[in-house]
């Protein structure tokens, strides 16, 4: 995992894409539940609409779902440990962004505890420069 990891930061880094609309849908037990549009002007989100609704007060929470910050979120999958209660996973592409999904769940193979309600997941459904 760690390769792809690599070699997918590298396409996107190669592509030297700095504008772009991104459509995510992310799930986690939270307020911030659901799809997010975001617009991306030199790596900063400067329109974003959560749920369909457009606003500027959407824009600071939106920056975690920049391709960029998905890439800093899936770095985890690097040092997953199958002693850590929760693992992080990624899928990756052969196009633009170069990155599908990430999700943080439950370890199967830790035997202890696990918190609850912490895992989430982002998935890329649109991206268009």
């Amino acid at each position: 995992m760690a390769m792809k990891y690599d070699e997918s930061l590298k396409m996107w880094r190669s592509a030297s894409v700095d504008s772009y609309t991104l459509t995510v849908s992310y799930r986690a037990f939270s307020p911030h539940q659901g799809e997010w549009k975001l617009t991306v002007k030199n790596g900063r989100v400067v329109k974003a609409w959560f749920n369909g609704a457009e606003g500027d007060d959407f824009i600071k929470q939106a920056e975690r779902f920049t391709v960029d910050s998905i890439y800093e979120i899936a770095l985890a999958v690097k040092y997953n440990r199958e002693d850590s209660p929760m693992v992080v996973l990624a899928e990756f592409s052969n196009k633009v962004p170069y990155i599908r999904s990430v999700k943080r769940i439950r370890n199967e193979k830790f035997k202890g505890n696990s918190p609850k309600d912490t895992g989430f997941s982002i998935t890329v459904i649109d991206f268009r420069r």
